[in-house]
């Protein structure tokens, strides 16, 4: 996301200017290629090498030269690099195992951004005997996830004694294409190590090389690659019956444009037949024989043909019985302001060998005595009145046969600033409900300023336990709720750690910083990961430090971000709120670099994958900031885009990222705190997510309906594309709904049903409350935000990068030189 940047392959990232490389061809070859490492084949005698790679931020050729083709034939995309080696005795080719650091041996390299958005590329490394690393790229190549795995790729290599051959075969399927055109940004990259140390590439690159900024353009010559275009979500609703099946779903969302006839197959095995309608998605069941660690391989064909292959990762431990609690509905805990009388719940058997199915449950306290019994009804719900119990650990047994289980009750007694979550994922903070909207990286006087109530903290890690208390307590005067780190020590974050088992001493230290603090009236939460799934951390560690955090703390939650499917699907469970991030880039000339609505699919896989609280985190920064080229901050209709998707997808938080990087763009603040605004205004939707309905879900618009919240209807629709989008969606006929925010615009529903245009990212709020919707405008404040750049430059200051364009700025300071100096200008007194 934003925080962790890695050294890729050991290169520093440097800031990058300008496109590099020319637009080549690859064409159809005329015969299959055989994946032998042999260039002396039909299928390669007619195309042309491609070569001149020059070494790594410089324009100087290497002493050993590469060169490589490249073409199509039926479903993959063809590669043979020759590198040249006056001695290949000399290769190091010291890495044997698949995604070892193949990078430190003589190896070659191949990126494709199939999207051609300059955002995400698949990556695939492979040395001189074969040894494959492959990964995926996001955020405009910013994080990788090793754990990334071609499924169906083929390598193979030809060595010499002055050269080498890899030959490699890419699934189109497995690339992630969601056009028909065929343009592709690629590169192809050399490491030499053996007799001399040269980095190099076909497209010029000026520091790491996983920068999609300075691949260059391709055509592929290749039919019907729309029909490419699908989205797989994670599994969800998954069970085991007897330990021996595992049954669940996953959820196929079609991109091509088309209505689909398709096929598809988990593991091998036919999970059957779907028509599936253009921009809509589909569920698929499954049934595999158990695992408690299972890779999920789907694949989905046309007419025969593969079009999407891609794994997923399911961990899920099979209990022969299983207790769900929906009262008390959070951690098992009943707080100080719930008026319990009964715990509900219930009990599920899954092993059909069990004689009796006669379920007993027991509630006791901390001292053996049972205060209640009851037997469960037939489909496993029960209920055992309670009475007024007193603050202490109690007991609720489950027995069936030979099956039992236990769960600990908390009976809490109030602590001031108490967090918890009702059953809906609303954030009760001294019992009263809470929307949490800030931003990461919050200058707390600034916050507390524009009316922000969370500080999303990241440096705990570094803080004494005095310093932590004295920034506590500044946010406490400030009215500011704050969320931080949970480790007490900056090295428990640094990558060292993340792989291995959480140490005792570690435990310790983490339990004492938790408990010290959790009586602080100005802490709402505890941060436990920052897309961990790049690192990647062991899950067995985030869980211990879960399970610590609620121990040490049973009056805050602990949140988990993720930037990915895979993410989510890795660690689910962990954490009491889910915090998905993505952030589609916008672009100086155009409009978001990836689709907005990306950004939504994510927030919905999410909420889809289990029971968690969900927060999301959208963009309020740009690309630049890190590097990138030719992007710039998000529009207003682009954040009120974001603002509510995250609402329709049914969240019920937002933390903005991030606050730091926008001192030199006023409009970002001036538009957000707009937001803010509007958000308590209309905090009724943020507050009621069970009165959610999703009216649409497509690639190009999502809506929502709520009724009678309040005694107010409500219906949002978000469109997802730069194109007028006319929508026609259900409200109640004999009501008169009024846009809020844009005064005078009114619509009744005809036959149940509203219809409406959307222009460009544009969002509509429809409401049955009129005074509602004239209570503020929903259009930005140019005025505002010229005033605010103005304030930014004082005359005469030639440092302000929009006074004086094309200066370059240097500093022997700064440790990360992707980072422009133009953060540094007059005005931006607080930066990255």
């Amino acid at each position: 996301m934003r925080r962790n940047f890695i050294l890729c392959l050991g290169l520093l990232w440097i800031f990058v200017h300008g496109i590099y490389g020319a637009c080549l061809d690859f064409p159809m070859l005329s015969n299959e290629p055989v994946i032998d490492g042999n260039a002396d084949e039909p299928a390669w005698k007619s195309q042309p090498w491609h070569g001149d790679f020059v070494m790594v931020g410089t324009k100087v050729k290497p002493d050993a030269s590469t060169s490589f083709k490249a073409g199509v034939y039926g479903e993959y995309l063809y590669f043979i690099i020759r590198a040249d080696e006056p001695d290949t005795s000399l290769l190091r080719k010291n890495r044997t195992k698949r995604d070892d650091m193949v990078f430190f041996d003589d190896c070659v390299e191949v990126m494709v951004d199939a999207e051609n958005l300059r955002q995400s590329f698949s990556h695939i490394i492979v040395n001189s005997i074969g040894t494959v690393y492959d990964s995926h790229y996001s955020q405009g190549g910013m994080v990788a996830n090793p754990e990334w795995n071609f499924n169906d790729a083929r390598t193979a290599v030809l060595t010499e004694k002055d050269f080498f051959q890899v030959e490699m075969a890419l699934p189109l399927a497995e690339l992630g294409f969601i056009k028909a055109d065929g343009k592709i940004r690629f590169n192809v990259a050399r490491q030499r190590h053996g007799k001399a140390r040269e980095i190099t590439s076909f497209s010029p690159a000026k520091g790491s090389l996983q920068v999609p900024d300075t691949f260059a353009d391709a055509q592929i010559h290749a039919h019907g690659l729309n029909a490419y275009a699908y989205r797989l979500s994670a599994p969800y609703e998954l069970s085991v019956n007897d330990g021996k099946n595992l049954t669940g779903k996953i959820q196929l969302s079609n991109l091509t444009g088309k209505i689909r006839f398709l096929e598809f197959f988990v593991n091998g095995k036919s999970a059957g037949r779907r028509v599936i309608e253009a921009n809509l998605s589909n569920d698929i069941t499954f049934e595999l024989p158990y695992a408690k660690k299972l890779d999920l391989l789907v694949e989905v064909r046309e007419k025969g043909i593969t079009r999407l292959r891609q794994k997923r990762i399911v961990a899920f431990e099979y209990k022969p019985i299983s207790m769900t609690l929906s009262v008390p509905a959070y951690r098992d805990n009943i707080y100080s302001d719930e008026k319990i009388t009964a715990i509900t719940g219930t009990v599920k058997i899954s092993a059909s060998n069990v004689l009796s199915k006669d379920v007993k449950l027991v509630f006791s306290d901390a001292f053996g005595n049972v205060l209640s019994s009851a037997m469960a009804a037939e489909n496993g719900a029960f209920s055992l009145p309670i009475g007024n119990l007193a603050d202490g650990q109690y007991k609720l047994t489950a027995k069936c046969g030979d099956l039992e289980i236990t769960k600990s009750i908390r009976k809490l007694p109030h602590s001031p600033g108490e967090v918890r979550f009702n059953k809906y994922g609303v954030m009760l903070v001294d019992g009263k409900p809470f929307t949490p909207y800030g931003w990461f990286r919050l200058n707390p006087e600034d916050g507390a300023k524009d009316g922000y109530n969370l500080d999303f903290h990241y440096n705990a890690p570094w803080y004494s336990d005095e310093q932590l208390q004295a920034y506590l307590d500044r946010a406490q005067k400030l009215g500011l709720k704050v969320a931080t780190y949970c480790y007490p020590k900056g090295n428990m974050m640094m990558n060292a750690a993340y792989k291995r088992a959480l140490s005792d001493d570690e435990a310790k230290l983490i339990y004492g910083r938790v408990a010290k603090f959790s009586s602080h009236p100005a802490l709402l939460a505890w941060y436990i990961a920052d897309e961990p799934e790049y690192e990647p951390w062991l899950r067995e560690r985030l869980e211990k430090v879960f399970e610590i955090c609620r121990k040490a703390d049973p009056y805050h939650p602990t949140i988990i971000c993720s930037n990915s499917i895979d993410g989510l699907v890795k660690y689910q469970g962990i954490g009491d709120v889910s915090m998905p991030d993505y952030y589609p880039g916008f672009l100086e000339k155009g409009n978001s670099a990836s689709p907005i609505g990306r950004y939504g699919e994510l927030l919905a896989a999410s909420r889809k994958l289990d029971g968690r609280a969900q927060w999301g985190v959208p963009q309020g920064f740009t690309w630049n900031a890190y590097g990138s080229k030719e992007h710039r901050v998000p529009d207003y209709d682009e954040l009120r885009n974001m603002h509510y998707q995250t609402l329709v997808n049914g969240h019920t938080g937002i933390v903005w990222y991030s606050h730091e990087l926008n001192y030199t763009e006023p409009d970002v603040h001036i538009h957000v705190k707009k937001l803010l605004d509007e958000m308590r205004l209309l905090k009724d939707l943020w507050q009621n997510p069970q009165s959610r309905k999703e009216v649409s879900s497509s690639s190009s618009l999502v809506a929502a309906s709520y009724s009678d919240v309040n005694g107010v209807d409500y219906l949002v629709a978000v469109n997802l594309t730069p194109d007028e989008q006319k929508i026609n969606l259900p409200a109640p006929s004999g009501k008169v709904f009024f846009v809020a925010g844009e005064k005078g615009i009114m619509f009744t529903p005809e036959n149940g049903r509203i219809k409406d245009s959307l222009g460009r990212y544009r969002t509509r709020v429809y409401t049955t409350n009129a005074t509602l919707a004239e209570a503020f405008s929903a259009f930005e404040e140019r005025e505002a935000v010229e005033v605010a750049r103005k304030k930014l430059h004082r005359p005469g200051n030639l440092a302000y990068y929009r006074a004086c364009p094309g200066l370059k700025f240097t500093s022997s300071l700064l440790t990360d030189q992707r980072i422009p100096l133009y953060q540094l200008c007059d005005g931006a007194y607080s930066s990255i």
